[in-house]
């Protein structure tokens, strides 16, 4: 006999039964309960050729749930009704298993949603946190194009620990630490995880850590631990003459790898530490690099 569902999972499947009355809805759902809980919900997308989907179990008391409601729900990483789609879809064809980075992976809803729109690509998904990671690579197992990676992303290869392990699933934060430290995991600038390849897209959810990583130099030759060479380290836009305006040093000194991304989709976390100027860096990169920037819930999709 199935154990019955908890008031929080009756209230995502009404939530979802609603959403489904839609005619345009991008997956159909199959849920069944699952040990200790927990939900485990069969995902098909209604496009592409390849309508296998994909089984992930959402945990109870946490994040899950929330986290499944925006990605699966709200769509909001619907990349195929964006203008700019068409662009995105040909260079993944033109580029078999071009590179997407998912920072800040979680479970790997994120990781499922691009995979199902872009097939042929290779996902690399990095999430610091033991228990998202381990049910990451639970979600992902039956997909070999996602690839979850157990580690934090910083401006530098080296080490971090969880710095608010009693936060919700999908806040917890990174600060730098020790090697050898209680907790400490591995760090990994985006230069070392290109590992010289022009990622097609970056997806980065990374609770305030976007400070650090615009603010310092993610992919200058100096770099300890990157690898040598490759369009993500070297390729940079032009920009207009500054006369050794900060704007300038500042691009010059801070992620060479943005360049080569056709599309970064961020989430900035001003909103969570006011007063801190969270964004900026991250503004100013994008300023030096021009493109387009469409706001989605809670997302800027940042276009090269």
């Amino acid at each position: 006999m199935r154990p019955p569902l908890s008031k929080a999972w009756l209230r995502l499947l009404a939530a979802t039964a609603v959403r489904q009355r839609s005619r345009h809805r991008l997956y159909r759902f199959r849920f069944r309960p699952a040990p200790a809980g927990a939900l485990r919900v069969h995902i098909t997308p209604r496009f592409g050729s390849d309508r296998a989907g994909a089984t992930v179990t959402l945990r109870p008391s946490t994040s899950d749930r929330r986290v499944f409601e925006q990605i699966f729900l709200d769509d909001e990483y619907d990349l195929r009704s964006l203008a700019r789609w068409p662009e995105l879809d040909a260079a993944a064809r033109a580029e078999p298993s071009a590179l997407i980075l998912d920072l800040g992976a979680n479970i790997g809803l994120a990781a499922l949603a691009l995979h199902f729109q872009l097939p042929t690509a290779r996902i690399l998904a990095v999430e610091p946190d033991p228990a998202n990671f381990a049910q990451l690579q639970r979600n992902t197992a039956a997909l070999p194009a996602i690839s979850p990676l157990h580690a934090a992303v910083a401006a530098h290869d080296g080490w971090a620990h969880i710095a608010n392990p009693g936060a919700a699933t999908a806040g917890l934060r990174t600060e730098p630490a020790a090697p050898g430290a209680a907790g400490a995991i591995p760090a990994r600038s985006i230069a070392s995880l290109c590992a010289g390849a022009a990622p097609l897209l970056v997806k980065m959810d990374i609770e305030g850590a976007e400070r650090d990583l615009f603010s310092a130099d993610g992919g200058s030759s100096e770099e300890p631990g990157a690898p040598a060479g490759g369009p993500c380290r070297e390729s940079k836009p032009a920009l207009p003459a500054t006369n050794g305006s900060d704007q300038g040093k500042k691009w010059r000194a801070t992620a060479a790898w943005l360049a080569s991304t056709r599309l970064l989709i961020v989430e900035p976390h001003d909103w969570a530490f006011p007063g801190q100027a969270l964004s900026q860096p991250l503004l100013a990169a994008l300023a030096a690099r021009a493109g387009d920037v469409v706001v989605r819930g809670e997302h800027l999709f940042c276009w090269r």
